[in-house]
């Protein structure tokens, strides 16, 4: 189990990106990507089950600001963004990035090849067979969040 201050360090960079206006930040060697937010990210939302989750623009965004900051190993994300973290990863398998997610609408069962994590009572990312469970909360909106893990 990760420790508290990986959560926190984790949730207060996706803090930062959800305030920046292109819902991305970069501390150090870590890209935080926040999820959906507008109505463009909710069209997106709709790429992921079709396996397009590449032509939404967060991927686009992100895309463009790695290449512009190389010193990026880790990705975070949370919801559309676990999926947009993911499919950088599955796009570029050179770079190897450490990718974590929160929340994300995976459909996976069994086994974690990155480290996922989501709370029971989470809809979004109720399929994520592979993500590490913890207590959630029978609000919808609590048990989607990527805080107090």
């Amino acid at each position: 189990m990760k420790s508290v201050g990986f959560h926190k360090r984790n949730e207060t960079g996706l803090s930062n990106a959800y305030k920046s206006k292109n819902k991305l930040y970069v501390k150090d060697d870590t890209l935080f990507i926040a999820g959906t937010s507008n109505l463009q990210d909710v069209w997106d939302d709709l790429k992921i089950p079709l396996r397009l989750t590449r032509f939404s623009q967060r991927y686009q965004d992100a895309d463009n600001l790695l290449k512009t900051n190389p010193q990026v190993k880790k990705l975070v994300g949370h919801s559309l963004a676990g999926s947009v973290g993911l499919e950088l990863q599955k796009q570029q398998p050179d770079k190897n990035y450490d990718v974590t997610t929160y929340g994300a609408p995976v459909l996976q069962m069994g086994g974690q090849k990155y480290k996922r994590f989501r709370k029971a009572g989470d809809l979004i990312s109720g399929l994520d067979d592979g993500a590490i469970t913890y207590k959630g909360s029978m609000n919808p909106k609590e048990a989607h969040s990527y805080r107090n893990y």
